[in-house]
């Protein structure tokens, strides 16, 4: 390295000599990666900044959505954690002195693409941290405006269940808003009831999307939610087929405080 800085190498010079732009494709699981990074930065350069204009040379990274997808799944992974969130901090960088907006960067990343498996992602968490780095404190508002011309209230709710499982963290935090923003606009129990569990039909006491419900209503109606779950659910089904519901949920031990409770309520 002492040899390079005398003979004045630029960093392109030692990423060829190090033969780093042979396989660009698997560049961050070169064990010769760091020596480049290390005599960048001896030249007062920014080197995770000139390392993503490198991997935009692979075909398998030369656009943004590709590059940060794969820098997502590279922290992920022990061996190259370190480096990949250097470089998701150059790009978040990059993309604030290019002045880029949420919707913008939406964009870029391909997100409105994704429809319902949008969580599914590991971009998403890039996008995440970019949209909290231009304003935290209303961070999930950004995010909700942005979504909000891609899906429907419906939509929104199957998104952020299929999430789960994928992007549990992220998926909680937008639920909580996604409440939040229903009860501003006034939506009703049964409203709320349809845009999470109507497509579950009479399963809807046997789905994990019963707890975002739940959690919504206990919100509105502070008094008595039991009794204006109940009411919805005779709104939308027969006697018989509530009476059933129940005895089903009554079995399982997740819901059979819930389902006792709705029972008393109904009378």
């Amino acid at each position: 390295m002492t040899d390079w800085l005398r003979n004045e190498k630029s960093a392109d010079d030692v990423f060829k000599l190090l033969k780093l732009d042979d396989d660009v494709d698997n560049l961050l699981t070169n064990p010769l990666l760091s020596n480049w990074v290390a005599y960048v930065e001896k030249l007062n350069k920014n080197s995770y900044t000139m390392l993503l204009g490198k991997l935009k040379t692979s075909k398998l990274t030369a656009t943004d959505d590709k590059l940060v997808e794969m820098i997502m799944y590279a922290k992920k992974d022990a061996s190259t954690s370190v480096i990949a969130g250097k470089l998701e901090a150059a790009q978040l960088e990059k993309w604030l002195s290019e002045k880029q907006t949420a919707a913008d960067v939406f964009k870029l990343l391909k997100l409105n693409e994704e429809g319902g498996h949008l969580l599914w992602k590991q971009r998403v968490r890039a996008w995440v941290a970019y949209v909290t780095k231009l304003d935290p404190h209303k961070s999930d508002d950004i995010i909700l405006s942005v979504l909000k011309p891609h899906y429907s209230d419906e939509q929104l709710a199957q998104m952020l269940s299929l999430g789960l499982g994928h992007n549990d963290e992220i998926a909680a935090q937008w639920t909580k808003a996604v409440l939040k923003k229903w009860l501003s606009e006034n939506k009703s129990a049964g409203d709320v009831f349809d845009f999470v569990l109507k497509r579950h039909r009479v399963h809807v006491l046997a789905t994990r999307d019963l707890d975002t419900w739940v959690s919504y209503v206990t919100m509105l109606d502070k008094v008595d939610p039991y009794k204006t779950m109940s009411s919805v659910l005779k709104r939308r089904f027969d006697t018989e087929t509530v009476s059933n519901m129940l005895d089903n949920a009554e079995t399982v031990g997740s819901t059979k405080v819930l389902a006792e409770k709705l029972r008393e309520a109904l009378g």
